[in-house]
């Protein structure tokens, strides 16, 4: 019996197979191809076999059917990725709107200054430097 992990894959391995899928399309065409891809995906993923690269491919197939179809897919995929993460994916999520809150502040800071400005100038500003 497969291990459950061996389902699940990351963003990364995801990213890797989509860009692999968009630069060999050609190797679709036929079933002989589509061996051969999914030969050379395993190459670029290491943790996957070739019947995980096809099974996904189906996979991934079937949903856009049902997609195109008006049907979405019943699949859970925040569970399916969620026990795999990405190390520091949530790191580099922080880290932006970290950044964001920071611009903020100096648009508060800049404002402060302004004022500042129009208020006669020359005095001492009371904003302090964070």
């Amino acid at each position: 019996m497969a291990e459950p992990s061996d389902h699940t894959w990351t963003l990364k391995e995801i990213k890797v197979f989509e860009n692999a899928l968009g630069t060999y399309s050609e190797y679709l065409d036929t079933e002989q191809l589509q061996e051969e891809l999914w030969e050379k995906i395993a190459l670029l993923i290491p943790t996957k076999t070739t019947a995980q690269i096809s099974l996904h491919y189906r996979q991934l197939v079937e949903d856009l059917e049902l997609i195109e179809s008006g049907r979405p897919p019943l699949r859970n995929y925040s569970k399916k990725y969620a026990e795999k993460k990405e190390p520091n994916e949530d790191d580099q999520d922080d880290d932006d709107d970290d950044d964001d809150d920071d611009d903020d502040d100096d648009d508060d800071d800049n404002q402060d200054d302004d004022d500042d400005n129009h208020n006669g100038g020359g005095g001492q500003s009371s904003t302090t430097i964070k």
